[in-house]
């Protein structure tokens, strides 16, 4: 299947009313339903996942839909994103798919020259997950350059969260997580390794212009036979399977109250779209038909008083203020982290605090090595100097992964701080948002990081070892896995008193393998750990 077509497709299917055979659909993307027992109507939509202003001309029956209803929801609601970017973000996502598990052991052999070289390690380390991130680096540029903050489901959701309406999801994140990987082939790495890349930039902004008109033409006839392109495979993995549970979760939420439901528009069209599949429970699909569109800049409203909210570390050691309730993330189960996914203007805000040993420490090779975890090893810029308080340190600006980074790590004697955003545009990580997030942390330093009983016996009965640890050790599921024919169990604690981190690993051979020499274990072992912490 040609990669742009996946590509394109998934912005009207990512984030989408009946139509039939014989005859043609309405042309509209908002749709009235009532009927089945309701009392007031609710109102289907149909989005597109990028934040090109010509997408945002909505008619005011959009708006007039929005503001007469109790409540809105999106494909997703963006408080279950924010761990998932985290972890996005640091590379720690359990169970990633290498690329080596789908394809054919011949055709990965044809590929892994290019691939370690494009790629800069070895090709049985690449995930699919960095192919997808790879391919789709010319679209983040293009949605970089779009001229409105966010794409269209966030700006109208936005819109509903400045009104006071009720907010929320329709599906689970799980239905959408792992849905391109699925989709990643030899296309993809036929593309990846190609040497003409303003070729597949031309090609790829064409089908998006070709995208966009369709979508303003709100023919969602067009955009169906596009989905059909694609091939049922593809159409069952990214539409219908998602559809049954849409429609079925749609039913439960306007029998709670009035709603305004925006989905990527290809959800909405066809015998087995979201519309039919109403229909088919007993609602009556009515179009909504108007020719007044309305510029984004001129619409105003009535707002409700949104204020930011004033987020304490879990250990006191520090606060800051967020636009909203942040997600508290523990890293690598050892530290705390508090993490906020800003979808209306798709950037993050990110807090954490490191204890450090109260001896033997650089604070300068602390910081170099706080930045180069920070920014997966990349050489960057030495930072700019800056001080809270006791505390110094540096601010890194930077781009890296197809995202804007702003980064400040200030040390005083025992405790690392850092705070960071992330923004597909550079405004979204200097500007007047920016400066209030950077400019709120307050250190309190008069907290000292509490002790824990050392000394703590540890024992496994199925590993045969017991020992006393400076801290409690709790199994560790990022750091276990299955694979290569071993079975890893890892078990993490930490000493917030001493800034002590104690790790454990058992690594048991699976049947049918066998350890051929401890010696290179060892060296194995030492080798991950240099890479995984940089050292």
């Amino acid at each position: 299947m040609p990669i742009y077509f996946r590509l394109l497709s998934g912005l009207l299917c990512l984030l989408s009313v009946s139509s039939s055979a014989q005859s043609p659909t309405p042309k509209t993307l908002l749709w009235r339903i009532t009927g089945n027992g309701l009392t007031k109507p609710s109102y289907l939509f149909g989005t597109m996942h990028l934040s090109d202003k010509r997408l945002f001309r909505f008619t005011d029956s959009v708006y007039s839909a929005i503001e007469k209803s109790d409540g809105l929801a999106i494909e997703v609601n963006p408080d279950e994103m924010a761990v998932y970017y985290v972890n996005q973000m640091f590379d720690e996502l359990e169970n990633r798919k290498k690329l080596q598990d789908v394809l054919s052991e011949e055709r990965f052999e044809e590929y892994r020259a290019g691939l370690t070289k494009k790629f800069n390690k070895p090709a049985s380390e690449i995930t699919t997950d960095e192919i997808v991130q790879a391919r789709n680096s010319w679209m983040s540029d293009y949605m970089a350059k779009g001229e409105m903050p966010t794409f269209v489901d966030a700006y109208l959701y936005n819109i509903a969260r400045r009104q006071g309406k009720w907010l929320g999801g329709i599906e689970d994140l799980s239905d959408q997580l792992g849905l391109m990987d699925d989709m990643v082939d030899e296309s993809d790495l036929d593309l990846l390794l190609m040497d003409n890349k303003k070729k597949i930039r031309r090609t790829g902004k064409s089908m998006i212009e070709g995208m966009i008109e369709t979508y303003t033409r709100e023919d969602l006839d067009a955009i169906n036979e596009l989905m059909n392109q694609g091939g049922a495979e593809y159409k069952d993995l990214l539409l219908l399977k998602r559809n049954v549970k849409m429609a079925r979760r749609i039913d439960s939420l306007i029998n709670i109250r009035t709603m305004f439901l925006a989905i990527g528009a290809a959800h909405l069209p066809g015998d087995s779209g979201v519309i039919d599949l109403l229909t088919k429970r007993g609602f009556t699909l009515q179009p909504v038909i108007s020719n007044k569109k309305i510029d984004a800049s001129k619409y105003t409203f009535k707002e409700v008083h949104l204020p930011w909210l004033e987020i304490p570390d879990n250990n006191n050691l520090y606060k800051v203020l967020m636009p909203g309730n942040p997600a508290s993330v523990r890293l690598q189960n050892l530290i705390d982290m508090k993490f906020h996914f800003d979808l209306f203007t798709m950037s993050t805000y990110s807090t954490m605090a490191i204890v450090y040993p109260q001896q033997h420490f650089n604070k300068d090779s602390v910081l170099k090595h706080m930045a180069s975890f920070m920014f997966k090893g990349r050489k960057i810029k030495e930072g700019k100097p800056i001080s809270l308080g006791n505390a110094t340190g540096r601010e890194f600006i930077e781009r890296v992964s197809n995202q804007n980074m702003r980064v400040r790590i200030l040390m005083d004697e025992r405790i690392v701080y850092v705070t960071m955003m992330t923004g597909n545009k550079a405004e979204s990580v200097t500007g007047a948002n920016a400066e209030k997030f950077f400019s709120s942390l307050v250190i309190n330093e008069s907290v000292v990081p509490s002790a824990k009983p050392g000394n703590v016996l540890f024992a496994d009965s199925v590993m045969g070892i017991a020992f006393n640890a400076p801290s409690k050790l709790e199994y560790n599921k990022q750091y276990s896995s299955d694979a290569n024919g071993w079975h890893i169990s890892g078990f993490s604690g930490i000493d917030m008193a001493k800034g002590i981190y104690t790790m454990l690993f058992s690594q048991d051979v699976k049947p049918g393998h066998y350890i051929e020499s401890d010696s290179i274990l060892r060296a194995d072992f030492r080798e991950r750990m240099r890479i995984q912490y940089r050292l």
